[in-house]
């Protein structure tokens, strides 16, 4: 059974949502379509569906939009592993509160 098309909307909602700021630019095309320009200026038109993500000029299909920009975008990578180091290094500095007294 093919998944509703809404479940494509909120796919590519997120990849709007938590990326723009590691790609040059970002326009969605329709529900499961976006032109993706990369920090290195490659353009890119990016379909999600059923069975992953996946760029016209590629055959093959990638689990996550994160591991399609990773492999097409080394700067994408670079902010994405930043990113992370950040959330990361604010969970190791929230102090853990607990039972003890």
């Amino acid at each position: 059974m093919e998944p509703e098309p809404l479940a494509f909307a909120h796919d590519m909602d997120a990849l709007l949502r938590e990326y723009s700021d590691f790609l040059r630019s970002l326009q969605r095309r329709s529900v499961d379509t976006a032109l993706v320009t990369t920090l290195e200026e490659k353009r890119l038109l990016v379909h999600v569906a059923a069975n992953g993500w996946t760029v016209d000029d590629d055959d093959r299909v990638y689990e996550s939009a994160e591991a399609l920009l990773m492999a097409c975008s080394p700067a994408f990578t670079q902010h994405w592993h930043a990113r992370l180091l950040e959330k990361l290094q604010a969970l190791d500095a929230t102090p853990i509160t607990g039972g003890e007294e």
